[in-house]
Protein backbone atom coordinates (compact mmCIF):
# COMPACT_ATOMS: atom_id res chain seq x y z
CA UNK A 1 0.00 0.00 0.00
CA UNK A 2 2.88 2.37 0.82
CA UNK A 3 4.40 1.83 -2.63
CA UNK A 4 1.12 2.00 -4.57
CA UNK A 5 0.25 5.57 -3.50
CA UNK A 6 3.64 7.13 -4.53
CA UNK A 7 3.59 5.11 -7.78
CA UNK A 8 0.05 6.31 -8.54
CA UNK A 9 1.11 9.89 -7.75
CA UNK A 10 4.08 9.62 -10.17
CA UNK A 11 1.85 8.22 -12.92
CA UNK A 12 -0.66 11.07 -12.52
CA UNK A 13 2.12 13.70 -12.52
CA UNK A 14 3.75 12.21 -15.63
CA UNK A 15 0.39 12.16 -17.47
CA UNK A 16 -0.18 15.79 -16.51
CA UNK A 17 3.31 16.82 -17.69
CA UNK A 18 2.83 15.03 -21.01
CA UNK A 19 -0.57 16.66 -21.48
CA UNK A 20 0.83 20.15 -20.88
CA UNK A 21 3.03 20.06 -23.96
CA UNK A 22 -0.05 19.42 -26.13
CA UNK A 23 -2.43 21.65 -24.19
CA UNK A 24 -2.44 24.48 -26.74
CA UNK A 25 -3.64 22.10 -29.46
CA UNK A 26 -6.45 20.84 -27.24
CA UNK A 27 -7.27 24.39 -26.22
CA UNK A 28 -7.53 25.48 -29.85
CA UNK A 29 -9.87 22.62 -30.61
CA UNK A 30 -12.37 23.97 -28.09
CA UNK A 31 -12.61 27.48 -29.60
CA UNK A 32 -12.45 27.52 -33.37
CA UNK A 33 -15.12 30.05 -34.29
CA UNK A 34 -15.09 33.81 -33.80
CA UNK A 35 -17.37 36.78 -34.30
CA UNK A 36 -15.94 40.26 -34.75
CA UNK A 37 -16.98 43.85 -35.12
CA UNK A 38 -15.50 45.38 -38.27
CA UNK A 39 -14.63 49.02 -38.93
CA UNK A 40 -13.71 50.08 -42.46
CA UNK A 41 -11.62 53.21 -42.49
CA UNK A 42 -12.36 54.72 -45.92
CA UNK A 43 -16.14 54.88 -45.76
CA UNK A 44 -16.57 54.96 -41.96
CA UNK A 45 -18.47 51.69 -42.16
CA UNK A 46 -19.33 49.18 -39.48
CA UNK A 47 -20.18 45.53 -39.83
CA UNK A 48 -19.76 41.96 -38.65
CA UNK A 49 -17.32 39.19 -39.46
CA UNK A 50 -17.66 35.48 -38.73
CA UNK A 51 -14.69 33.11 -38.74
CA UNK A 52 -15.18 29.32 -38.83
CA UNK A 53 -11.94 27.54 -38.00
CA UNK A 54 -10.74 24.07 -38.87
CA UNK A 55 -7.47 22.34 -37.98
CA UNK A 56 -5.09 24.37 -40.17
CA UNK A 57 -7.40 26.45 -42.35
CA UNK A 58 -10.67 28.28 -41.86
CA UNK A 59 -13.29 30.30 -43.67
CA UNK A 60 -14.59 33.79 -43.01
CA UNK A 61 -17.46 35.97 -44.16
CA UNK A 62 -17.79 39.69 -43.56
CA UNK A 63 -20.34 42.41 -44.34
CA UNK A 64 -19.99 46.16 -43.70
CA UNK A 65 -22.12 49.19 -44.46
CA UNK A 66 -20.98 52.80 -44.50
CA UNK A 67 -21.38 56.21 -46.11
CA UNK A 68 -18.93 58.19 -48.23
CA UNK A 69 -19.04 61.97 -48.11
CA UNK A 70 -17.58 62.98 -51.46
CA UNK A 71 -17.39 66.60 -52.70
CA UNK A 72 -19.13 66.04 -56.07
CA UNK A 73 -21.49 63.30 -54.88
CA UNK A 74 -22.85 64.56 -51.56
CA UNK A 75 -23.31 61.19 -49.85
CA UNK A 76 -23.02 57.68 -51.18
CA UNK A 77 -23.90 54.47 -49.36
CA UNK A 78 -21.46 51.58 -49.61
CA UNK A 79 -22.05 47.88 -48.88
CA UNK A 80 -19.07 45.51 -48.82
CA UNK A 81 -19.38 41.72 -48.62
CA UNK A 82 -16.30 39.50 -48.49
CA UNK A 83 -15.60 35.78 -48.15
CA UNK A 84 -12.27 34.05 -47.90
CA UNK A 85 -9.83 31.63 -46.29
CA UNK A 86 -7.79 31.95 -43.09
CA UNK A 87 -4.60 30.06 -42.19
CA UNK A 88 -3.13 29.69 -38.72
CA UNK A 89 0.61 30.37 -38.59
CA UNK A 90 1.71 28.11 -35.72
CA UNK A 91 5.41 28.90 -36.12
CA UNK A 92 4.83 32.61 -35.52
CA UNK A 93 3.52 32.37 -31.97
CA UNK A 94 4.57 35.01 -29.47
CA UNK A 95 3.69 33.96 -25.92
CA UNK A 96 -0.10 33.83 -25.69
CA UNK A 97 -0.63 35.33 -29.18
CA UNK A 98 -0.93 33.21 -32.31
CA UNK A 99 -0.85 34.78 -35.76
CA UNK A 100 -3.06 34.02 -38.72
CA UNK A 101 -3.34 35.38 -42.25
CA UNK A 102 -6.37 35.64 -44.50
CA UNK A 103 -7.22 36.29 -48.13
CA UNK A 104 -10.56 36.56 -49.83
CA UNK A 105 -12.78 37.95 -52.55
CA UNK A 106 -15.06 40.90 -51.99
CA UNK A 107 -17.83 42.69 -53.78
CA UNK A 108 -18.70 46.36 -53.30
CA UNK A 109 -22.11 47.86 -53.94
CA UNK A 110 -22.51 51.63 -54.18
CA UNK A 111 -25.75 53.63 -54.10
CA UNK A 112 -24.64 55.67 -57.13
CA UNK A 113 -22.80 54.40 -60.19
CA UNK A 114 -19.34 55.92 -60.04
CA UNK A 115 -17.42 53.39 -62.11
CA UNK A 116 -17.91 52.62 -65.81
CA UNK A 117 -16.22 49.23 -65.64
CA UNK A 118 -18.82 46.66 -64.44
CA UNK A 119 -16.14 44.27 -63.12
CA UNK A 120 -14.66 46.89 -60.79
CA UNK A 121 -17.00 46.09 -57.87
CA UNK A 122 -15.14 42.77 -57.53
CA UNK A 123 -11.83 42.86 -55.72
CA UNK A 124 -9.76 40.92 -53.20
CA UNK A 125 -8.35 41.56 -49.75
CA UNK A 126 -5.42 40.22 -47.77
CA UNK A 127 -4.64 40.60 -44.11
CA UNK A 128 -3.07 39.41 -40.91
CA UNK A 129 -4.36 39.02 -37.40
CA UNK A 130 -3.77 37.48 -34.02
CA UNK A 131 -5.71 35.65 -31.38
CA UNK A 132 -4.83 36.54 -27.81
CA UNK A 133 -5.08 33.83 -25.14
CA UNK A 134 -7.44 31.94 -27.46
CA UNK A 135 -10.23 34.29 -26.39
CA UNK A 136 -9.90 37.57 -28.35
CA UNK A 137 -9.02 38.20 -31.99
CA UNK A 138 -7.95 41.30 -33.82
CA UNK A 139 -6.78 41.83 -37.35
CA UNK A 140 -6.12 44.21 -40.20
CA UNK A 141 -7.20 43.68 -43.82
CA UNK A 142 -6.25 45.63 -46.94
CA UNK A 143 -7.57 45.77 -50.50
CA UNK A 144 -4.65 46.76 -52.77
CA UNK A 145 -6.88 47.56 -55.78
CA UNK A 146 -9.20 50.04 -54.07
CA UNK A 147 -6.89 51.03 -51.18
CA UNK A 148 -9.59 50.03 -48.71
CA UNK A 149 -8.61 48.89 -45.21
CA UNK A 150 -10.48 47.34 -42.33
CA UNK A 151 -9.90 46.55 -38.68
CA UNK A 152 -11.73 43.78 -36.85
CA UNK A 153 -11.92 43.02 -33.12
CA UNK A 154 -13.84 40.12 -31.66
CA UNK A 155 -14.29 37.10 -29.43
CA UNK A 156 -13.63 33.41 -30.03
CA UNK A 157 -16.09 30.76 -28.94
Amino acid sequence: MKTIIPALFLVIVSIELNAQQYSHFVHYASRKNAISAVYTCEHMGFGLRYDAGFIKYGLYASATYGTYKAPKIKTMNHLKISVGVTKQIRQASIGMMHLYCFAGLKIDSYSKAIYKNPSFPFSFEVGIGTDIKDRFICGFGYDPIKSDSEIHLGLKF
